[in-house]
């Protein structure tokens, strides 16, 4: 039995749009993809920010819609705004992100979007398969980028779990209350309520911003106690400004050192978030799944084969071990430690560090600058155990 298509991907968002524009410009128009979404992407439902000293992969630099070279951290009582060079922190809409992706595969032949509901994806004698609609299309690889998580099985499993959960306003103020140079990369200086939870403040101009409320915790919020906390953020700017909300925005992202990807099928890989793609204890996902796909497509050009996704180990892996330990069972103390990382570490090694980038000296000198009891504490519960490191994420200067 032929199949359907060459390729079909499930999700519409940034991983399956990454894929199917990468697998196009590796393998040219004869392939057939096919790209499944249950919802039509045209609206601007979330947005990326991150940073970077590479050149954006994909072209994606032309809907950049706000850079900027500065960040700023706030505490109870102490604040600190720094340059950031050699890097760039990066703002991209969703809606742009998703138009801009589509205007490029519809330069592709063969490509296929279906809006529909996904079911079931396996593998049988024919190939592997998704159940789309209650019928079955078959390709000759299938890529998921679903995320399928089951708390209380990862629990279980003995793995830590929580979500990244957030609701942004993008806000217009009457008067000028923003600093447009610097976002806030994270401001712990309101009540913390048990469990880590900041602001996050990506100014366009002196009067217009997104503003979003994140916490760390297994449960999630009532979506009012995310507004009353944005309400009452934006009131205690200086002279309680009125403003006008011009877009809403919420998300949740795992925190977890389980694999999330699902393995079971020869020809099935995860992607994205589903694949592991996001750091464990960060949430930053954007770059990573870019990173991801890449590799994943540069393994199908060299060897028709792309090896199972698996959960990153070493001793990077290990530190997110520790953290999450730590906000799991002494989530009270999380802003301590973002506080004291920020406030004794040089602002490009902290970005560094953040995105795996860093050598064991510098993270000795991290560590030593952190509350270290906690972290002697969780190492004594999981001591480190090299292992392999895996093939992927690739470098980014290795992306189209």
């Amino acid at each position: 039995m032929e199949p359907n298509f060459d390729y079909l991907i499930t999700g519409g968002g940034c991983a399956g749009l990454s894929m199917a524009l990468q697998l196009k410009q590796a393998f040219g128009d004869e392939i057939r993809i096919l790209v499944v979404d249950r919802v039509q992407k045209d609206q601007n439902d979330r947005s990326w920010a991150f940073w970077s000293r590479e050149d954006l992969p994909l072209g994606l630099s032309k809907i950049v819609e706000k850079s900027w070279q500065h960040l700023e951290f706030k505490a109870d009582g102490w604040d600190k705004a720094v340059p950031i060079a050699p890097y760039t922190y990066y703002f991209i809409r969703g809606i742009d992100y998703y138009r801009y992706m589509n205007e490029q595969l519809a330069l592709c032949k063969n490509v296929f979007f279906l809006q529909a509901e996904v079911g079931a994806v396996a593998e049988d004698g024919a190939g592997p398969y998704a159940v789309v609609d209650g019928k079955r299309y078959y390709a000759r690889w299938v890529f998921d980028s679903r995320p399928k998580v089951d708390i209380q099985h990862l629990q279980q499993a003995g793995s830590y779990f929580m979500w990244q959960h957030f609701r942004g306003w993008r806000v217009r103020t009457e008067v000028p209350c923003f600093t447009p140079e610097c976002p806030t990369l994270m401001d712990f200086s309101r009540n913390q309520d048990g469990h880590p939870t900041f602001f996050y403040v990506l100014p366009y101009s002196a009067t217009e911003a997104l503003v979003e409320y994140t916490v760390f915790s297994t449960t999630l919020l009532p979506l009012q106690a995310y507004e009353d906390q944005l309400t009452d953020y934006l009131a205690a700017l200086p002279g309680s400004p009125a403003y006008t909300i011009e877009e809403k925005e919420y998300g949740k992202i795992p925190m977890t050192n389980a694999n999330l990807a699902d393995n079971r099928w020869p020809h099935v890989r995860s992607i994205g978030t589903a694949g592991n793609a996001a750091k464990p204890t960060t949430g930053y996902a954007f770059l990573n799944i870019h990173r991801q796909v890449a590799t994943m497509v540069e393994a199908l050009a060299k060897d028709n084969w792309i090896p199972e996704v698996k959960k990153a180990t070493g001793r990077l892996a290990w530190y997110d071990d520790l953290l999450l330990h730590i906000l799991s069972h002494q989530p009270a103390q999380g802003a301590a430690i973002f506080t004291a990382l920020f406030k004794n570490q040089p602002f490009d090694r902290i970005l560094r560090f953040l995105q795996e980038d860093t050598h064991l000296g510098e993270e000795f000198l991290i560590f030593k600058s952190l509350p270290i009891s906690y972290f002697l504490a969780a190492a004594f519960r999981h001591p480190y155990k090299k292992q392999g490191a895996l093939a992927w994420p690739a470098p980014l200067s290795t992306l189209p």
